[in-house]
């Protein structure tokens, strides 16, 4: 995926760009702004920037990185896509690499048939609303005479609460819930529109352009939502072998790169540039990626991959030792005592007590 990292407004900061962004951080062309109303235009602005690159591994609780490029703002983002896999083949070998997941800024048939052929590497992209080849695969589908596959979403369980948690508490939530939906009721809101079921075909050996010399299969996706509205979509991959609703679930894993990309520039300090030096600007932004993805290393082999949705200094603070926690129990009561305190509570016992404790200790 790429992301802008944006910079003070200053000429000196070396190979930089200054580009029209939107309210929402999206950059806009000439003629985007002109389709704009003049309230919107004036919510938009000029904003000095680069361009970068990232290769991530998109795991189920680890994302280290593996490839990075930085480019001036102005420069594509969909050349770098080759060259990123390119060195990362070529450094780990063929094989380790399955699948790339990228957006439609990389869609480019020419680059999809060469990670396929030369390195075994599928591609999941989805395609841009109004390509011919949507709609050559969308009339495929309507003639084709087969019944879409339906896939609904499993039922959300509530919470359960804790075993522990006192009955005073519970009676006290129960209430408070049955308060907030009395008010909703009241109010005579509409209850949020949510995914019902989702219609999936897939439409296998298509060949979408003249540049892609690889058969591609495309899903083509119907999702339906409980006010009634519809929402068509489709992916393209070179893998033939995939159910549809897997590489649907694949591509819905995306949404992790951009929490990732909030991580890295609201906690780690990703754009907190000492330099305007291009080379400086580089080195920022690999060492910081170097220590994100040590630490993703750490957390894979200790299994926490729970403590990634935590900002950096949260997350280092629970794997400090100062921060170990022993947990009593005893009699409805709870204490959280660091090592040190627990170790001083054994060791100031009484005689009875101390040895009561040392007879559990030997039996557990």
């Amino acid at each position: 995926d790429g992301s802008y990292l944006f910079v003070p407004d200053n000429e000196g900061y070396e190979g930089s760009s200054l580009l029209r962004f939107d309210a929402h951080g999206h950059p806009l062309s000439r003629k985007d702004y002109e389709a704009l109303s003049p309230s919107e235009q004036q919510k938009t602005g000029f904003r000095r920037c680069y361009r970068a690159v990232f290769l991530m591994h998109l795991g189920t609780e680890s994302y280290p990185f593996a490839g990075l490029e930085i480019l001036p703002g102005r420069d594509a983002e969909q050349p770098q896509l080759r060259r990123l896999v390119d060195r990362f083949v070529g450094a780990v070998g063929k094989g380790v690499m399955k699948m790339v997941i990228v957006d439609r800024g990389f869609l480019d048939g020419a680059t999809i048939s060469h990670l396929k052929t030369e390195h075994g590497v599928d591609t999941l992209v989805p395609l841009k609303k109004g390509m011919l080849d949507l709609a050559d695969a969308q009339a495929l589908a309507r003639a084709d005479g087969r019944a879409w596959e339906v896939w609904r979403p499993p039922t959300a369980e509530p919470p359960a609460a804790p075993p522990e948690r006192p009955d005073p508490i519970r009676m006290r939530e129960a209430k408070r819930r049955a308060t907030l939906e009395k008010r909703k009721r009241d109010r005579d809101e509409a209850p949020p529109s949510v995914l019902e079921r989702v219609e999936l075909k897939a439409i296998a050996d298509m060949r979408l352009w003249e540049t892609l010399t690889v058969p591609i299969k495309v899903v083509l996706m119907r999702e339906h939502y409980s006010d009634g509205t519809m929402n068509e979509w489709a992916l393209a991959t070179t893998n033939q072998e995939l159910p549809a609703v897997e590489v649907r679930a694949r591509y819905l894993a995306r949404p992790a790169i951009e929490e990732r990309h909030r991580h890295l520039k609201c906690f780690w300090d990703l754009m907190a540039f000492r330099s305007r030096a291009f080379s400086l600007v580089t080195a920022q932004v690999t060492f910081v990626l170097l220590a994100y993805s040590l630490l993703q290393v750490l957390l894979a082999k200790l299994d926490r991959g729970d403590l990634n949705d935590m900002v950096r200094d949260r997350l280092l603070g629970e794997l400090g030792y100062e921060d170990d926690k022993v947990v009593l129990y005893s009699r409805n009561r709870v204490a959280y005592l660091t090592p040190l305190e627990h170790q001083k509570e054994l060791l100031t016992l009484s005689e009875g007590a101390r040895r009561r404790v040392l007879a559990r200790t030997e039996q557990l």
